[in-house]
């Protein structure tokens, strides 16, 4: 990893300590979801907007700031065989590169990352399923898992392009800028992210009724002026 002056087996090593971390930490908040009852307890709209602040106090605190003290370390690859670090003669923006500390970086992944993700992943998912109400989801179900299967297809093409020709700070602020739209967008809706209420069964059996009486009427009608 560039920004830890770390070679490729200890990116794997470290990473998949963090992966784990975060499992953890995902399991515990879907445990607490299953065992303790917890979607009964917490707002989900409240929920998964505070997962949002979450992510973005994750960007905030592990973002590249240029008033680090401290500079990753970089090395031009024409000169030195070297695969730790960043290579100025392929990544043009090494230089200007700050070094984001460590422990604040994996803490914040682990913790921030775990906890956020798999909080909107129940909250949306239920609060989604709720507002279309009891009918057919099918389509809008299929709508979403369709635009997330972009997200992910997208994604990481994007990602490599912007990290190759700009730096992970040029990342970092599209994923801040989409969570700030996203924030913005959930307030603005906030107050219609509700379940779907039907009319209640009585209305509807009055209705129901007064149409069949309307039908009944007209059939009659009509059956007077057939005979006629």
């Amino acid at each position: 990893m560039m920004m830890f002056m770390w070679d490729e087996k200890d990116v794997v090593y470290y990473e998949s300590i963090a992966h784990a971390v975060r499992g953890v930490f995902a399991i515990c908040n879907y445990g607490a979801y299953i065992f303790c009852d917890l979607g009964k307890k917490v707002n989900d709209r409240l929920c998964c907007l505070c997962s949002l602040f979450v992510l973005l106090f994750f960007h905030l605190v592990t973002f590249s700031w240029p008033f680090l003290p401290e500079n990753v370390h970089s090395y031009n690859g024409t000169l030195v065989n070297s695969s730790k670090g960043c290579d100025i003669s392929q990544l043009n923006w090494c230089e200007d590169m700050t070094r984001v500390n460590i422990w604040v970086y994996y803490i914040a992944i682990s913790s921030c990352i775990g906890i956020a993700f798999s909080n909107i992943n129940i909250t949306m998912n239920t609060l989604f399923s709720h507002i279309i109400g009891p009918r057919m989801q099918s389509k809008q179900q299929g709508m979403l898992e369709m635009f997330g299967g972009f997200g992910r297809m997208l994604g990481p093409l994007l990602i490599g392009f912007m990290y190759t020709n700009n730096g992970p700070r040029v990342i970092w602020l599209v994923e801040m800028g989409e969570i700030v739209l996203m924030i913005a967008l959930w307030l603005f809706f906030y107050r219609r992210l509700v379940p779907l209420k039907m009319p209640a069964d009585d209305a509807w059996t009055d209705r129901e009724s007064t149409e069949s009486e309307g039908r009944q009427q007209n059939g009659k009608q009509s059956l007077t002026g057939s005979v006629t």
